[in-house]
């Protein structure tokens, strides 16, 4: 696409809006929609919940799994090893060779 024609695109997108002011906005979406959906994932030092801690969506949770109830926990093909980890039901032995008692 030649300058010309992009230019004539942005305008009729943005109606009375810049360029800039256009692109500013384009980019907040962007960010906005891959950012994560927990605010708190985003301060420094958030740390992961653990299992059976209360979360509010997946990605609160460590494992990346929260329940209906609100309670971190692993995918139902997984299998905890740990407070914080899952592993594959078929590949635990590799995965987990040291499960915690």
């Amino acid at each position: 696409m030649d300058d010309n024609r992009f230019d004539a695109l942005t305008r009729a997108l943005a109606g009375s809006r810049s360029r800039r002011t256009l692109a500013a906005s384009l980019v907040g979406v962007a960010l906005a929609a891959w950012g994560t959906s927990d605010a708190a994932a985003r301060q420094p030092g958030w740390t992961c919940k653990e299992f059976n801690e209360h979360c509010n969506n997946d990605d609160a949770c460590c494992a990346g799994k929260c329940s209906p109830k609100h309670l971190c926990h692993c995918h139902h093909w997984q299998q905890p090893c740990g407070p914080r980890k899952c592993c594959r039901k078929d590949q635990f032995a590799t995965c987990c060779p040291n499960p915690p008692l």
